[in-house]
């Protein structure tokens, strides 16, 4: 439940940061878009920067598994594209 809440969080703080900007978002905003209080955030989280930090790291996951997808694909698949 414990980490339910805080993909919840990250994936909130992900679209307010695509959308604001990491300057102009706030705590408040990312509790208000999850129905919490700011209280609950910084129970997860100790800053905005850290919220920030977890973005990245599960967008950098993302798009990694993805960028290995394509590449297995690829080399699986006889492509030419390397050669």
């Amino acid at each position: 439940m414990e980490k339910d809440i805080k993909e919840l969080i990250i994936d909130s703080a992900r679209k307010i940061f695509a959308r604001f900007g990491f300057k102009k978002t706030t705590v408040d905003e990312i509790a208000n878009s999850i129905h919490k209080g700011k209280s609950s955030i910084y129970h997860y989280f100790k800053s905005k920067e850290e919220i920030f930090k977890d973005v990245i790291k599960k967008e950098y996951a993302y798009l990694k598994e993805r960028i290995d997808e394509a590449l297995n694909t690829l080399l699986y698949t006889g492509s030419t594209v390397f050669r």
